[in-house]
């Protein structure tokens, strides 16, 4: 049911056309370096699909619908109620401030400032929870009680730069969704154009490849854009594929 429920908010794209050869590409593959522009039409979520573009959480999703680590290296339940972080190490925010357990504690903070943080309320982290910093790698989160869709909720808890907090704050209901461009996340890729809020996304939003992500296999494009005057016209969008990509795509 939790499966049913997730895949049912992952959003679905399209790709309309990515500016490359084939040859450089497999050239720079080699050597891990992000090349070209994939433009992207979301029909279902796009802020969501940008947000998971610049932001992570310490859990997600694989393929499969498993859980795996993200910013999290792995973790371990103490009891029913209680679940230990082991943190990534090297992991580096977009304006540059090193991710640990405190950055952890500045985003737990200002999450519990807001009453709803989330667009969907039942992946709200409960208010009484109690998170508690272990050293500078391990944190520990206690809920109130046994707390089923722990994972789920904190797959939906994305965070960000510290220094973020010193001059702006979410809206509610828009916890990890940024109203301008920023160096504020952890992903592959940073907003450098349009706004991410819930439901009203910009028309045009840009996503630059971030050269010092921590897994070195990503990003492998350079430029993400969101064309979402396309959105209520799916002909149109379906019209602007690239013959060639869809063929390579298949192979």
């Amino acid at each position: 049911m939790l499966r049913a429920a997730w895949a049912g908010l992952v959003s679905l794209q399209f790709i309309l056309c990515i500016s490359f050869s084939l040859p450089s590409l497999a050239e720079d593959w080699k050597v891990r370096r992000p090349r070209g522009t994939l433009k992207v039409v979301d029909f279902k979520h796009p802020s969501m699909s940008v947000r998971l573009s610049y932001a992570e959480a310490l859990v997600t999703l694989d393929k499969e619908n498993n859980w795996v680590p993200c910013l999290a290296e792995d973790w371990r339940w103490v009891g029913d109620r209680t679940i230990e972080f082991r943190l990534r190490k090297g992991v580096t925010f977009h304006n540059g401030e090193s991710f640990n357990a405190e950055a952890v504690k500045v985003n737990w903070e200002e999450y519990k400032k807001m009453e709803n943080p989330s667009e969907f309320w039942f992946v709200k982290l409960p208010d009484d929870t109690i998170l508690e910093v272990i050293d500078e790698y391990m944190v520990r989160f206690t809920f109130p009680q046994p707390e089923a869709l722990a994972m789920v909720k904190l797959a939906w808890f994305p965070l960000f730069a510290p220094d973020f907090f010193a001059d702006h704050k979410f809206e509610e209901e828009n916890w990890g969704y940024l109203a301008r461009p920023g160096p504020w996340g952890t992903g592959a890729f940073m907003l450098v154009e349009g706004s991410s809020l819930w439901g009203k996304p910009s028309e045009k939003i840009v996503l630059e490849a971030y050269g010092d992500y921590w897994d070195a296999r990503y990003p492998k494009v350079k430029r993400l854009i969101y064309d979402n005057t396309l959105i209520v016209n799916r002909e149109e969008a379906m019209g602007l594929i690239c013959p060639q990509t869809l063929y390579h795509s298949q192979s």
